[in-house]
């Protein structure tokens, strides 16, 4: 009877207490890996962000380019224009490609972020579960239930049971 008593007492609900703490470390290891992936995703975002924003740049460069053609005589810049016109499409579709693109990638990046927090959250709830089981756990065991877990203590209570 005292072999089950001692190993019930190393036991909390049914779980090792050097297994929950593994596990707790596990997963802020867990936590600290999707933390730095948001921090990449974020520094990707700015990045999209900065290109679109030199994009919108050159697309403004181009419009005020076309505006000083209009003010030129109309004989030496119909070929200009043309060309320009040509050159600003340009642009602009691939602008707007780029653009869809740049959305896409943010809609996707936006995603993976909203479910790194979902993650984020559920892991530090979880972890706030499991500290709180444990000190409630400490506090209804006596300081010699604490003690380090031994196979050897157990065999030895075992052939005194016998």
């Amino acid at each position: 009877m005292s072999g089950e008593v001692r190993c019930f007492r190393r036991r909390l609900f049914g779980f090792d207490a050097r297994d929950v703490m593994e596990y707790i470390a596990q997963l802020a290891v867990e936590r600290n890996q999707y933390k730095r992936a948001g921090d990449r995703l974020e520094a990707e975002i700015s990045k999209i962000k900065n290109e679109l924003s030199a994009l919108q740049e050159r697309l403004a460069e181009a419009d005020r380019r076309v505006a000083e053609i209009g003010a030129k005589s109309f004989d030496s810049a119909t070929q200009e224009l043309e060309s320009l016109k040509e050159t600003y499409e340009g642009l602009r579709t691939e602008m707007m490609e780029i653009a869809d693109r740049l959305s896409a990638e943010i809609s996707r990046l936006s995603g993976s972020l909203t479910g790194l927090s979902a993650a984020f959250d559920e892991t530090d709830s979880r972890l706030r579960e499991i500290a709180g089981t444990l000190t409630e756990g400490r506090l209804a065991l006596s300081p010699e239930d604490l003690k380090p877990f031994s196979l050897q203590d157990e065999a030895e209570d075992k052939e005194a049971a016998l």
